[in-house]
């Protein structure tokens, strides 16, 4: 499977540990169906990293992912971005 979305420069914190959560917690609700849980994974955090990179400024804190701010995105992932069988 294979997912395509643009790059957003930068380096974000929070990245990995966020995405292993999600990871984990759809694979729970979904665990016979990867295509879909590799679009939800991929689609929330294009949108986390998006969020966080319109903001972001030069200290370390304003890299950190806009979790709170995305909550709405955590709970329902957009479906921008769609697994292609490779």
């Amino acid at each position: 499977w294979r997912i395509d979305c643009p790059r957003i420069p930068g380096s974000f914190t929070g990245t990995g540990d966020v995405t292993a959560s999600l990871l984990l917690g759809h694979l729970a609700k979904h665990p016979d169906n990867l295509p879909l849980v590799m679009e939800k994974v991929i689609n929330t955090m294009y949108v986390l990293i998006e969020r966080t990179h319109q903001t972001k400024g030069e200290t370390v804190q304003s890299k950190e992912l806009k979790l709170i701010q995305s909550k709405d995105v955590i709970e329902s992932p957009p479906t921008t971005y769609k697994a292609v069988r490779v």
